[in-house]
């Protein structure tokens, strides 16, 4: 190919050092560093490297607390063999092995006028529990508010980015200050480690006890830097108003559990399976195959493509292999019966392997099930669970919410009792969009979506039909998530101008609406981020991208995330709240569960009417919108009741 150009025109010149090391220090880019043969990362100019210890001291655990205790500010590190506490003076350890040392470490624990600072605070109180040793008075006497957890306190300031702390400290204190982490023996080859694990592996040597040391020690000033960028930034008051209390409530659901009546599941995994059997048999008698695989992507994609030809122009992937991802079919739904079953047995397979056949192999010896909240994962703020995750659990269909039936009381003739934000996020948008027609129909009680369609299609509110009313429900959720035009029309089935038109006559009775959607989008452009009504931000660094598919997802973000996050920062301060209550007024019932903007509590059966209301109590009262904030609450013998 013949180029209008000259070999030294084309020649790659050298790059503007400062730019790209502000780029590698911004994505933590080290690699590309050295082989640029470009200086190491800089660390804070307040955080001179020069100025760590490696000396330690070991001291009986009767003066464990009391050095603890004179220190006021201190970071914390337990592991199986030793106990660390690090200090302005330096860091102290003690045996970990013995009764004496457990009453110290719960001394310190539970003196609030000792600043604790370390990571994993959900597992040391989770600790305690295990070794039987009662944290109530620690936790009725508020020592969580003595508690900078770093991990949680970085994921305030930056929700996106790694909370590793090994990473955090490289960022902050730098290289040096890094380099402390991997201290071993001349002999020892490098090895990754789960740094600050709550509960860890024995000490084996002399490289790995001076290891934690370090790490102990490097707590201190790593916390310093990241609250001093939180006080800049104004996100204290999250961290300790919300985030910080929460790990307590989070701690003890997650070792609550919550009881699961395996019988149910093992009726609906026997009934599961042979509808199972059934679409299997009916799908090689629609393919003509008796011998097919339904398991097979490459004998589904040749029955699909080749022999039944549904799409004869789509091409195989390198692997050559036809698509038969479940988006890909359900494009073909349209085309043979043959593929809708095809998507049945594969949910079928997937309800049993992920739920039904899963949760009796996970349950404890009381047959409880034990979920672990994450409380640094999301960009917008939600918690999520995983091993299990409990919240994918499907609702909208009925296999799926057969599920929850399996979801009961641990107590005899106790009560699941669930209460769940109606409409949460429209209301946040009434709230934030000020529009004076969804205030109007919040605050008069109204059917929001038959109150839109209404309005979008010019009838009056008692003469809207049931389709009217499904469209303008898809509308108004689908706004508040950026669709567009297209998207739709993809998901109620009308033409691309017809559903253009709708959205103008949406935005034409809702002004305040379009108006917040341009204010968050510009707002966005011109900070970098946009903000929840509690200060949570949600940073979109591609806003501007030339790219439109990058920009029109980080406009969608700029539009949803204050929604979504307020909803977030809503129903933790609710957790809270409600965990108070039921501690501090002496209930048995306890919360259990937490999945989007439901609560889900394992009531005794004397307490659950007062359960009820309590929580209607405690969820409607948590901020003051424009609109009101309703809860539902219900209460059932298992969660699909009771939901």
């Amino acid at each position: 190919i013949r180029l209008p150009l000259q070999k030294d025109e084309i020649k790659i010149r050298s790059a503007n050092q400062e730019t790209v090391s502000a780029v590698f220090n911004k994505y933590e880019i080290n690699s590309l560093r050295k082989l640029l043969g470009m200086a190491e990362a800089k660390p804070d100019a307040s955080s001179p490297e020069d100025s760590f210890t490696l000396q330690a001291k070991e001291v009986p655990a009767s003066q464990f607390a009391m050095i603890a205790a004179h220190s006021k500010a201190i970071s914390i590190k337990f592991t199986d063999e030793k106990n660390f506490v690090a200090a302005a003076d330096g860091v102290y350890t003690c045996a970990a092995t013995d009764r004496e040392s457990g009453e110290a470490l719960k001394e310190v624990m539970e003196n609030s006028s000792i600043v604790k600072t370390g990571t994993g605070f959900k597992q040391y109180i989770k600790y305690f529990r295990a070794a039987d040793t009662d944290l109530n008075g620690a936790l009725r006497n508020g020592y969580l508010t003595a508690v900078k957890d770093i991990e949680i306190m970085h994921y305030v300031l930056d929700p996106e980015r790694s909370h590793n702390v090994r990473i955090l400290v490289r960022s902050f204190l730098g290289q040096e200050a890094e380099r402390l982490l991997d201290a071993q023996r001349a002999d020892e080859g490098q090895k990754e480690t789960d740094l600050f694990s709550a509960i860890d592996a024995t000490e084996e040597n002399g490289a790995s006890l001076e290891k934690a040391i370090n790490e102990c020690m490097l707590l201190l000033p790593l916390c310093g830097q990241i609250e001093k960028r939180l006080e800049e930034n104004k996100l204290s008051e999250l961290y300790y108003k919300i985030e910080m209390p929460l790990i307590a409530v989070l701690s003890d659901m997650e070792m609550e559990g919550v009881k699961i009546d395996t019988l149910h599941l093992k009726n609906y995994s026997i009934q599961l399976n042979s509808e199972l059997n059934e679409i299997e048999r009916q799908v090689r008698e629609m393919a003509g195959d008796p011998g097919l695989n339904i398991s097979s992507p490459k004998q589904i994609g040749i029955l699909l493509y080749e022999k039944l030809q549904l799409s004869p122009k789509t091409k195989k992937s390198q692997k050559g292999n036809y698509p038969t991802d479940e988006e890909k079919l359900n494009e073909l739904k349209e085309k043979h019966p043959i593929v809708g079953k095809i998507l049945e047995y594969r949910g079928l397979k997937k309800l049993l392997s992920t739920y039904i056949d899963n949760f009796p192999q996970m349950i404890d010896s009381n047959g409880k099930l034990h979920t672990s909240f994450n409380q640094s994962l999301t960009a917008t703020g939600r918690l999520s669970s995983s091993n299990p995750n409990l919240q994918n659990i499907p609702i909208r269909t009925e296999r799926g919410r057969e599920i929850r039936k399996a979801f009961v009381p641990s107590s005899e003739h106790g009560a699941i009792v669930s209460a769940d934000y109606s409409q949460i996020e429209l209301r946040l948008m009434a709230h934030m969009s000020a529009d004076s027609g969804l205030v109007e129909a919040f605050n008069h009680n109204k059917d929001i979506h038959t109150a839109t369609a209404a309005r979008i299609f010019r009838e009056k509110e008692e003469e809207v039909t049931k389709e009217q009313r499904s469209k303008a429900k898809t509308a108004n959720f689908g706004i508040i998530y950026g669709i567009s035009s297209f998207g739709l029309s993809q998901r109620i089935g009308m033409s691309r101008s017809d559903s253009k038109a709708l959205i103008d006559e949406y935005f034409n009775n809702y002004p305040g609406v379009k108006e917040y959607i341009n204010r968050m989008i510009e707002h966005a452009r011109q900070k970098g981020y946009v903000e929840t009504i509690f200060g949570r931000r949600r940073f979109l660094p591609d806003i501007n991208s030339r790219n439109s598919t990058v920009r029109g997802f980080n406009e969608r973000n700029a539009i949803n995330a204050p929604l979504q996050g307020s909803a977030a920062d809503i129903i933790k301060l609710a957790m809270i709240n409600v965990y108070k209550r039921l501690r501090n007024e002496g209930f048995r019932s306890r919360m259990v569960l937490q999945v989007h903007d439901e609560l889900v509590l394992d009531a005794v059966e004397e307490e659950t009417e007062s359960v009820k209301k309590l929580l209607k109590e405690e969820m409607e009262s948590i901020v003051k919108l424009r609109v009101p904030l309703i809860a539902e609450c219900n209460a059932g013998a298992n969660w699909l009741q009771a939901h």
